[in-house]
């Protein structure tokens, strides 16, 4: 190491008794001590605080081909959801070890969803159209053990930047797609390709079962009942007053946003697509991006000579879990050979959802 360090402080919670600049200037000097034995991702969605420790930022799709690619870094540390850190550990090689520094933090979509239940919809629906008739798609937003069950059964992982390709590749040969866990993604998506609405049906979760209303036969896509809270909240409401207050303002969403919200808008495209969108768009240029506020509030500081402002304030809780806190506690305990939070998969589960992540990846 390059320098001595204070040894490190035992739990989390006692970190939060230094002041912020106490806990960012440790973080940094284990950090730096670490140097080339250490790379740091960071999802677009992380506090600014956060986000200048990255490495490399991105959305889940960028950071998993980041992630499967650090062949030489020792440890990974990964700012973001237990998702994203899984996938880095199931991407990584067996030498590596993967951080999660929050030490927990759900996203909550992907908890809308589990082994048993995804089961259950692929039995029931391979029992009215037949075996071999469907292609299993997971969300990135989902566990390992879906993954997992995705990778087994023919099927792929895919995130906002690649859901379009995913389908069409999942319909191939005349099959349909079972996709989990947000229904507004895949809706999106599927219309996005020139589907209509009596072709995508409804898996809902309450009930087990697809959603009365759906003719069968006419369906090309079953959606699994799941979203995410943070583009759920905005509204078509937001969008007219958003318009109002900036008349001739260009709107952008996500698509995990409702497909009202989306038709509402002027485009809807993943995180990747929103950064680029701003960040090409020429002078004096006006946005309302409907997505996680702390990228939003990136993006307008990033580019002061644009208006950009948020559709309406809304985070995510479980991306503001990484903090300088639990930063310091990650990285000082890293850098003294006692790392904390490490992210592992159980080998059978890996293995099957590396095929789905690989798969991903292959689609682009």
């Amino acid at each position: 190491m390059s320098q001595e360090l204070a040894p490190p402080i035992d739990t989390v919670r006692a970190y939060r008794s230094l002041t912020q600049e106490e806990a960012t200037a440790r973080a940094w000097a284990a950090r730096h001590a670490l140097g080339d034995d250490l790379v740091i991702l960071a999802h677009h969605y992380q506090s600014d605080e956060v986000m200048d420790f990255a490495d490399f930022r991105g959305d889940s799709l960028e950071l998993s081909k980041v992630a499967a690619a650090q062949t030489e870094a020792r440890y990974i540390l990964f700012c973001g959801v237990d998702f994203m850190a899984e996938s880095a550990a199931i991407l990584c090689g067996p030498t590596q070890t993967v951080i999660l520094p929050a030490g927990d933090a759900p996203c909550p979509m992907a908890g809308m969803t589990n082994l048993a239940g995804i089961e259950h919809a692929w039995d029931s629906l391979e029992g009215m159209w037949g075996a071999g008739s469907l292609t299993p798609l997971v969300y990135q937003n989902s566990s390992a053990v879906v993954k997992a069950f995705c990778g087994r059964n023919g099927g792929a992982v895919c995130t906002s930047s690649n859901a379009e390709a995913a389908i069409t590749w999942g319909l191939r040969e005349g099959k349909r797609v079972l996709f989990a866990p947000d229904r507004y993604l895949a809706t999106n998506s599927a219309l996005a390709l020139g589907y209509d609405m009596d072709q995508i049906g409804l898996w809902d979760r309450q009930e087990d079962a697809l959603a009365t209303g759906a003719d069968p036969n006419r369906l090309v896509l079953v959606a699994w009942d799941g979203y995410c809270s943070v583009h759920r909240r905005f509204t078509v409401e937001d969008v007219e007053r958003i318009r109002q207050e900036y008349p001739g303002i260009r709107v952008i969403v996500h698509p995990e946003c409702t497909p009202e919200v989306v038709q509402a808008s002027d485009a809807a495209g993943s995180t990747a697509y929103i950064v680029r969108a701003v960040t090409e768009a020429p002078p004096d240029t006006r946005f309302a991006i409907g997505t996680e506020l702390h990228l939003v509030l990136r993006l307008a500081k990033e580019n002061p000579d644009k208006t950009v402002v948020p559709l309406r304030r809304s985070s995510c809780v479980a991306m503001s879990r990484t903090d300088v806190y639990n930063l310091a506690y990650s990285l000082e305990h890293l850098a003294a050979g006692n790392p904390v939070n490490v992210v592992t998969v159980p080998p059978d589960v890996a293995r099957d959802a590396q095929t789905a992540l690989q798969r991903m990846l292959e689609i682009g």
